[in-house]
């Protein structure tokens, strides 16, 4: 199969020409995600913050609820990168040790039919010492990232509605979970 590239950047958009015609891949590495726990608070927490691609008429800043996450841009083990997502974007310290991988440690596709991204998914539960007090913007610096935390009560959890596939499927993880 004959490939060309369309576009390098953050992505490489590469064509593929296949027996039924050309083929439009977005590349761009896989990711890590976690929904982390507060036990003795019973309460998940999320991140909020604006995604220029989730700019539409009805949502013009693009803000999004998620799932800590982070691409591997860098050389990270999974369960490293978690951890240090987890500190930058919602303040809570994680040991590697806490982190439990999900689907056997395998990562899902994401969107199959456009991309080859796959995310390993998480979950992680911790303490409320692991969680720095204090309200303020977070994110990596440099990265232009404008992250705060969202907490969400295990009682609000069943009728949570989610704006990500991977909150969703988090959330369900942690309910059946919760239910045992």
């Amino acid at each position: 199969m004959r490939s060309e590239i369309g576009y390098r950047g953050y992505f490489t958009l590469e064509i593929m020409h296949t027996a039924d015609g050309p083929r439009e891949v977005l590349r761009g590495g896989d990711s890590a995600c976690v929904l982390i726990y507060e036990s003795v608070s019973r309460r998940a927490i999320l991140v909020r913050q604006p995604r220029v691609t989730m700019i539409r008429e009805d949502n013009p800043e693009g803000m999004l609820t998620e799932a800590v996450a982070g691409r591997f841009d860098a050389a990270y083990g999974v369960k490293e990168l978690i951890a240090k997502e987890a500190w930058e974007e919602a303040g809570v310290r994680l040991d590697e040790d806490r982190i439990e991988l999900l689907n056997n440690g395998e990562p899902v596709a994401l969107t199959a039919g456009a991309t080859d991204e796959r995310c390993y998914l998480a979950y992680a539960e911790v303490g409320p010492d692991d969680v720095e007090a204090g309200e303020h913007e977070r994110g990596a610096e440099g990265e232009g990232e404008h992250i705060t935390r969202v907490f969400v009560s295990a009682d609000d959890l069943e009728g949570y509605v989610c704006e990500d596939a991977r909150v969703y499927g988090l959330i369900q993880y942690l309910l059946r979970r919760l239910a045992v």
